[in-house]
């Protein structure tokens, strides 16, 4: 070893050498000096590198210059090491915490002359103690959050450490520590936890503990658990139950009273899954306990009530926390039966809902018996109809529902003719079996919407509660003295019986229910006094309006039957030159000789009474027959037109039919035209469309007949194959000094020409009209102005010509 003294370079080599940031810097934080360690402390490769850049970026040896003057003005006028703490950057931005040991070093009149010390990262040991201190709090939140109170006891019973629980206050005031168990607890508990710290200490093992006295009149139950920890100590957890052992007698209590009740009960967890029921739900279900417990009440559904009733439930128990009412459910055995159920939702305050009890009983036996009580109050004994009382009831209450719905109701009222001579000839037996069969009849003939009932001896009423017309009523009746019709089946023979019937409607007979009893009984009185089996309206118009009515049905089944029925042609012309390009087909019929009956009359009403398919059919024979006539004769120069009904639009076997009509008759179909109305359109449209292509295939087109009257919306001119439409004649009211109408013509015939729809406009009577249409581009054209429509015999010489001379031309 060198005797050499040391020398400052020997110490400045060492300072440089240094593991730990050596450094000397002006009080402003200008560095003079510094050592490696220290530049790779903040980055930089060597001590030149630091140098070079101390300009700019030695500036992040202080991360803020605050904590620099504080660090100043700590160290004062003392001139030894004193420690700090700093939070400061690398060169990279990075954060790092670094301990400083620094000296502020004065000159001769103690003015500040330069810092020097060492600096180390610890940054590391930063993050371990803030990691320490948030697990420290973490442990420290657990043990206050935990319910139990912490015991440390020694082998003599003495308590070295006690803390409370959040739900086990400890007793007494000041600290506990070093005091014996027996000053801080009551000695029924001191005892056990004595003696189970022993059997800890000898044993090992934890080992359990309960003690149980009486305090201010309440019964004070505590019970904890005990084990070892080192050093010849016991932990013991404390826990007071008083609470819960109170509740589970209670509960006790409340278990049996579940047992011994009547009523069915079923307890079901947050999620719906039955939990527990008692006795008598497996005695009125004939479910088991096994069998219920683990399902949803699902098995119990009747499937008797919608979705919306169980959406009211469920609505209903999260918004007031309980539903009562009465309910069908399924027995085991698949019985359906009426429950009235009680259902309350249990609320826990800090997790909401945690059970729903329901509550039920049978209420079979009670229907029963308010079904009978109902039944001989409201049901005719004999025949098992609504009686008077009923029909009453139910009277006012529709007469109500048709007044807010804006609906008619008929009341039929019907007597047997001469039954009491029946009674007396046949024996009460047979009446009484005529009786209950006319019942039965009735109920059939009018069906389950109307309310049939049994008024008197030979009496009966019908409630027809949805009428589309006060005519219906009448069709009704007659439906009745056809099924009356039949003879009954007597101990010598078949019996023969006729009816009277009379007829109200609400609201032209009158709005109150004791109005319409009377008018319905003043019209029987007069069906009676006709001579019987037949009916009478208690107004006298309609009485005449239905006789016309059914007289009109007579005779247009007699004209279809015996083809008395005539087809009328109207002529349709170009504008240009009036050549004739087709006929419309126009179906007439004369009730007597000249006198001929609206179409608009009795249309709709062979629509109603069935005859429209027939009638339809009746027309396409004969018009393509006519049509086969003329081409045999030569004329070919123009299309037959003729109407379809939405009613046999909708027939699947319109389409077999007309082209069936055309098999026979040998018409060309590229002749035929189509013409339908828009309501012909409303419904599914995919069938529709197969339709019109199956007709288009066979060379037939198809217009829209009163174009711009109907309820579609004209997303059909896109999604069907139409040829034309025509302009109905009610757009023509007024044109041509009606703006408004010659808008819409002109928009009409604009829209058609840009779809490449042929266009016909209807019911041209006037010059003025004529000459607007030729300004608007020239549409087909038919009206009265041209020509009225004719028998196919006075069309022979129009047809000859080819034209019709216009109005206004030579």
């Amino acid at each position: 070893m060198s005797d050499r003294p040391v020398q400052p370079s020997d110490l400045l080599t060492l300072l440089e050498d240094a593991v730990v940031g050596v450094f000397r810097s002006t009080p402003e934080g200008a560095f003079l000096w510094l050592n490696a360690a220290l530049a790779r402390l903040f980055g930089f490769e060597s001590v030149e590198s630091f140098m070079e850049a101390r300009g700019e970026d030695a500036r992040v040896l202080y991360g803020d210059p605050r904590d620099r003057e504080q660090m100043l003005k700590a160290m004062g006028k003392q001139d030894r090491l004193l420690q700090f703490e700093m939070d400061m950057r690398r060169r990279d931005g990075s954060a790092m915490v670094v301990r400083l040991s620094c000296r502020l070093v004065r000159d001769e009149r103690g003015e500040p002359r330069f810092l020097e010390g060492f600096a180390e990262d610890v940054t590391a040991q930063r993050r371990m103690k803030e990691e320490l201190e948030s697990r420290t709090r973490e442990m420290e939140a657990i043990l206050r959050a935990l319910p139990d109170a912490m015991l440390v006891v020694d082998p003599r019973g003495k308590l070295l450490a006690a803390r409370p629980g959040a739900q086990m206050p400890l007793p007494g005031e000041g600290p506990l520590e070093d005091r014996p168990l027996e000053e801080v607890f009551p000695r029924e508990l001191a005892e056990p936890i004595r003696e189970t710290v022993e059997r800890v200490l000898d044993q090992g093992g934890r080992h359990l503990f309960e003690g149980a006295w009486e305090s201010r009149g309440q019964s004070v139950h505590q019970e904890g658990l005990c084990c070892p920890l080192d050093g010849n100590r016991v932990l013991c957890l404390l826990r007071d139950v008083s609470s819960t052992r109170r509740v589970a007698s209670s509960l006790g209590i409340a278990q049996g009273i579940i047992a011994l009740a009547r009523e069915g009960i079923l307890v079901c967890d947050a999620r719906g899954f039955i939990e527990q029921v008692n006795p008598a739900f497996e005695a009125i279900t004939g479910y088991t306990s096994a069998e219920a417990v683990g399902k949803t009440p699902r098995i119990l559904r009747s499937e008797r009530h919608d979705e919306d009733f169980y959406r009211g439930f469920w609505d209903a128990l999260r918004r007031e926390g309980t539903w009562g009412g009465e309910i069908w459910n399924r027995r085991k055995n698949g019985e359906i039966y009426p429950q009235w159920l009680a259902v309350a939702a249990l609320q826990d305050e800090g997790t909401g809902t945690v059970r729903y009890v329901g509550v039920f009983s049978d209420l079979t036996e009670l229907k029963t018996k308010d079904a009978q009580i109902l039944h001989q109050a409201y049901y005719d004994k004999l025949t098992g109809l609504a009686n008077r009382h009923l029909l009453q009831d139910r009277l006012r209450v529709e007469l109500r529902a048709c007044a807010r719905e804006n609906r008619r109701l008929g009341l039929l009222f019907l007597d047997l003719d001469r039954f009491k001579i029946l009674n007396s000839t046949l024996g009460y037996l047979m009446g009484d079996q005529v009786l209950v069969e006319t019942g039965q009849r009735l109920s059939a003939a009018v069906g389950d919407q109307a309310t049939v009932s049994r008024t008197g001896e030979d009496g009966f009423a019908v409630l027809l509660p949805d009428l589309e017309s006060p005519g219906h009523a009448g069709g009704e009746a007659r439906r009745i003295l056809e099924a009356l019709q039949v003879p009954f089946s007597g101990p010598e023979g078949p019996v023969y019986v006729t009816a009277s019937l009379g007829i109200a409607v609400f609201p032209e007979d009158g709005e109150e229910s004791d109005m319409l009893i009377r008018k319905a009984d003043g019209a029987l009185y007069r069906a009676k006094a006709r001579g019987g089996n037949g009916y009478s309206f208690a107004s006298e118009d309609l009485d005449r309006d239905f006789a016309r009515r059914m007289n009109l049905e007579v005779g247009l089944r007699k004209a279809l039957e015996e083809d008395q029925l005539l087809l009328y042609y109207q002529p349709i012309l170009e504008l240009r030159e009036g050549r004739l390009v087709g006929l419309e087909a126009l179906l007439r019929w004369s009730e007597a000789p000249g006198r001929f009956v609206p179409p608009d009359e009795f249309i709709p009403l062979a629509e109603e009474i069935g005859l429209i398919q027939p009638l339809g059919a009746w027309v396409f024979r004969n018009a393509l027959k006519q049509l086969r006539s003329w081409e045999d004769k030569g004329f070919r120069d123009f299309t037959l037109c003729v109407n379809v009904s939405p009613l046999q639009i909708r027939d699947p076997h319109f389409p077999e039919s007309l082209e069936e009509a055309l098999r026979e008759t040998g018409a060309n179909p590229k002749r035929l035209v189509l013409e339908i109305t828009e309501q012909c359109l409303l419904g599914e449209r995919a069938p529709l469309r197969e339709l019109f292509l199956r007709l288009h295939r066979l060379g037939i087109r198809v217009y829209i007949d009163d174009f711009g009257t109907g309820y579609s919306s004209l997303s059909y001119l896109k999604d069907f194959a139409l040829d034309g439409l025509k302009v109905d004649r009610s757009f023509l009211q007024g044109v041509p000094e009606n703006q408004r109408n010659r808008s819409l013509v002109e928009a009409m015939l604009a829209m058609a020409r840009g779809l490449g729809l042929e266009s016909v406009v209807e019911g041209v009577e006037e010059e003025g009209q004529m000459d607007l249409l030729r300004r608007l581009g020239y549409p087909q054209v038919q009206g009265f102005l041209f020509s009225r429509p004719l028998p196919a015999e006075s069309l022979e010489s129009l047809l000859q010509k080819g034209r019709i001379p216009l109005p206004g031309r030579a």
